[in-house]
């Protein structure tokens, strides 16, 4: 019983601790999303991110990721966790639930996915008013201009990004427009 009071207590100190600042408790549902909310949101309001954020070799944000609970995505991790906004994908096997989730007052934000700069920042803004931190997401996107307007262009080398699991980005990532922004050739995306 002292157990429950316990975990209770502390899953609803960062909820308050939101409310507080009028902020939108929030969870995310996949490795792209809580990359996001981790960078952008307040700690406060984060309620839980995937546990695939918590795994240094997915994740670039595992350290930060830590510090939330994890979630596999399922649906009955989400009425439980009672954020009042998901970020998850447009494949998000829970979605069907839409209606489900409204009964719970759980808005579904779905993160898109963009692989040029213009759509990553459109996005990034659009989360961020969603979540109530416009200013950190244009804080954000302005520190990212900065580091692409200072990269060289002119290299024109290859490079193969590797994540640690072996996996890689082609063509239309994220990771592609990164390469392509600090001037290298995206060696998995050539045919």
């Amino acid at each position: 019983m002292l157990r429950r009071l316990a975990a209770t207590l502390l899953l609803t100190l960062p909820a308050a601790a939101a409310a507080a600042g009028g902020l939108p408790r929030v969870m995310s549902t996949n490795l792209c999303a809580d990359i996001v909310l981790l960078s952008l949101a307040d700690p406060a309001q984060i309620v839980s991110v995937s546990a695939r954020s918590q795994d240094p070799a997915r994740s670039s944000l595992a350290a930060r990721a830590a510090g939330f609970a994890p979630n596999s995505g399922s649906a009955e991790e989400v009425i439980a966790a009672r954020p009042d906004i998901v970020l998850a994908s447009r494949r998000w096997q829970a979605r069907h639930q839409t209606a489900l989730f409204e009964h719970h007052g759980i808005a579904i934000v779905t993160v898109p996915f963009p692989d040029d700069w213009a759509g990553i920042f459109d996005s990034t803004l659009r989360v961020g008013a969603r979540i109530g931190r416009t200013e950190a997401a244009e804080a954000l996107i302005a520190e990212v201009r900065e580091r692409l307007a200072t990269l060289d262009q002119g290299g024109g080398a290859s490079a193969l990004y590797l994540r640690p699991n072996g996996g890689t980005a082609g063509a239309q990532t994220h990771v592609h427009a990164v390469l392509e922004a600090a001037g290298l050739r995206n060696h998995a995306a050539a045919g």
